[in-house]
């Protein structure tokens, strides 16, 4: 992809690592209430995304129906898997090794999108947002503006710098040795979901498919309760996936810090 606006900007850097670490990563993922959560980030992402789109087409077409104008967003999804590379984003993820490939779907890329889009918005206003998916979803429409009063400066070309959590070390008997970047992620947590849904009277299923070659395929697995879906994973294993749709579920629920 060429001539693509640059992304509006991010400077807060509580924001950046909400943003742009995997969510079994977050410092706060067992606090779903924390503003920086990743997905309240995700879910005020993905609603201004959707209203930033109707708006689009709203004013680039005053005769379109509303019937239309639904068809023009239902029949033009967003690349997030090209846009996470053409921004240069996936590399700068930070996520356990083995998940890294997860970012190649757009499930997932499209998560990364909606959270990048949410801290935006949260630091630079709904009319910042308009002008970087109307100049995405189609170059040379005048951008429409919201009558928000403000103006904003051009966002910049590249991204701050993300910066790490500060790895984790142990002692040994002669130096410190620097443990797994995944050595405290606590994926298993199927048995304690499934024991703490069966005592809240709930009944979980993880419908799940495959997609992909045999030799690296990609799981995607979700966790339902009573049939409602509230939580996705993606995983080069049908455990993994399993593992991360029943965090985010525990997540949606509410259930507290996981243990």
């Amino acid at each position: 992809m060429t001539g693509l606006p640059p992304l509006p900007p991010i400077t807060d850097q509580d924001s950046l690592l909400a943003v742009f670490s995997h969510e079994v990563l977050s410092p706060v993922a067992g606090d779903p209430a924390h503003p920086k959560h990743p997905r309240r980030l995700e879910y005020l992402g993905s609603r201004t995304f959707e209203q930033a789109l109707a708006f689009h087409y709203f004013m680039k077409d005053p005769t379109m129906s509303v019937d239309d104008i639904e068809v023009q967003i239902q029949t033009s999804p967003p690349q997030f898997v090209d846009l996470l590379h053409a921004y240069g984003c996936r590399s700068r993820i930070i996520c356990p090794p083995e998940l890294r490939i997860i970012y190649d779907t757009e499930l997932e890329a499209g998560k990364f999108f909606y959270r990048y889009i949410g801290a935006s918005f949260l630091e630079n206003g709904a009319a910042a947002i308009q002008e970087w998916v109307s100049q995405t979803v189609d170059y040379g429409i005048p951008t429409p503006r919201l009558p928000t009063g403000r103006s904003y400066p051009h966002p910049p070309s590249s991204l701050p710098p993300v910066q790490p959590p500060p790895p984790s070390y142990s002692s040994g008997s002669t130096s410190a040795q620097q443990t797994s970047p995944t050595s405290d992620i606590k994926l298993k947590i199927l048995a304690q979901f499934n024991l703490v849904a069966q005592q809240k009277h709930y009944t979980v299923t993880y419908p799940a498919r495959q997609e992909g070659p045999p030799h690296n395929p990609i799981w995607y697995v979700q966790c339902c309760l009573n049939g409602d879906v509230r939580g996705e994973g993606v995983g080069q294993n049908q455990k993994q996936a399993k593992e991360l749709a029943a965090r985010e579920a525990w997540t949606a629920m509410g259930w507290g810090t996981l243990v």
